[in-house]
């Protein structure tokens, strides 16, 4: 019963992070170090230029994410808006991130992920993590453990759609850094539909929807 909610759960938390499947492994989320970030050097759209390897090749394209910043007493928090092209429609998906508690005196990217709307396991330590930001690339890490077990992906986002893969390089070299050892694939960017016309009917409807706990839409 046990193994089969964690893998109920982490199926559900692969849908909203916009991947079909991902990989879990044995042992422990490693220690790494987030860089400071904040509106000026985060927020707005990133285009996913790499991520960890789906199991299934024939997921969504396209896949771009939209960071925006809040900031309260309790430090900044995030909301995540994750979108990708199946081919025929965008589907996205939302998700919160709050400062870890331990950083909201500062700008450090160590966030706490999850929606338990949605029925994700609570987490009490960092589990998102930004490892690099600047103008035009950020880097992105998440690790869940259970148990024994851990979850974890990487996002590797830039401002522009086809960026210089030299410089790419270079921003993945970051996860060796941080002691973070993935597969990863480029994300196909190409011939991609305009997007201009979600409009604020469709952001309502997704609002809507996320607010009752439906975390996965279409447009």
């Amino acid at each position: 019963m046990y193994l089969k909610m964690l893998a109920q759960r982490l199926t559900l938390l692969s849908a909203l992070l916009g991947f079909v499947s991902a990989g879990i492994s044995v042992g422990h989320c490693p220690h790494v170090s987030a860089v400071h970030v904040g509106e000026t050097n985060f927020a707005g759209r990133w285009y996913e230029i790499r991520r960890v390897k789906p199991e299934d090749e024939g997921g969504e394209t396209c896949n771009f994410e939209e960071y925006n910043f809040r900031k309260d007493v309790n430090g900044w928090s995030l909301r995540i808006n994750s979108t990708g092209y199946t081919g025929e429609e965008w589907r996205s998906s939302i998700v919160d991130a709050r400062q870890y508690i331990y950083a909201r005196h500062s700008a450090q990217g160590y966030f706490v992920l999850g929606n338990q709307k949605a029925g994700l396991p609570r987490s009490e330590k960092p589990n998102f993590f930004v490892l690099h930001a600047d103008d035009n690339f950020s880097l992105a890490y998440f690790c869940q453990g259970f148990g024994s077990l851990k979850m974890d992906l990487a996002w590797i986002m830039s401002r522009e759609r086809f960026p210089d893969p030299e410089e790419v390089n270079e921003v993945q070299k970051k996860l060796r850094h941080n002691g973070v050892f993935l597969e990863m694939t480029d994300v196909d960017q190409e011939d991609c539909p305009a997007t201009e016309g979600m409009g604020m009917k469709n952001l309502m409807m997704q609002f809507l929807r996320y607010s009752q706990g439906d975390a996965d839409w279409r447009y």
